[in-house]
């Protein structure tokens, strides 16, 4: 139903939250560095900005509130209408904003020892897919545009 997969979503989007809060307050406890607490606030926000403009899409463009439906309305067409570099990037790298993906990745990366970068690398990696939504946003690709208007068939 909608509301299940709105309520899907929401709940995703929740538990990664409170990963992030709590790995990061965590490490701030166990370090006293005050640094992990800049850089974990800047995950979370970078991770808001990501989840927000999807949540957005799906709000205002989908009749569904799945995250898959926003891969497969915006990611995919945006693949296939880009060429080259960008759509390589976008086509190969998508898989590790999912949320089985980066679970695991940061759970080898806890047991090897290097619990202290994760939130490095999710501020890192947030915010790099917050930005390449917002170029395909505002190059107005098909099927993608967060940034109002109409869709473009070019």
């Amino acid at each position: 139903s909608p509301f299940g997969q709105w309520l899907d979503s929401i709940s995703d989007c929740m538990t990664y939250f409170v990963f992030l809060i709590g790995l990061t307050w965590g490490l701030h406890r166990h370090s006293g560095g005050h640094l992990i607490l800049v850089v974990g606030t800047f995950a979370f926000s970078s991770s808001l900005l990501f989840l927000g403009l999807m949540l957005n899409y799906l709000k205002n463009h989908s009749n569904s509130g799945s995250l898959i439906a926003f891969e497969k309305d915006v990611v995919n067409s945006a693949v296939k209408a880009e060429r080259g570099f960008f759509s390589h990037f976008i086509h190969y790298g998508r898989f590790l904003v999912k949320k089985d993906a980066f679970t695991f990745i940061f759970m080898i990366i806890a047991l090897l020892g290097y619990a202290e970068s994760i939130p490095y690398l999710a501020a890192f990696g947030t915010t790099g897919a917050s930005v390449v939504i917002l170029i395909l946003s505002l190059n107005r690709k098909p099927a993608f545009n967060l940034a109002g208007g109409t869709h473009d068939k070019s």
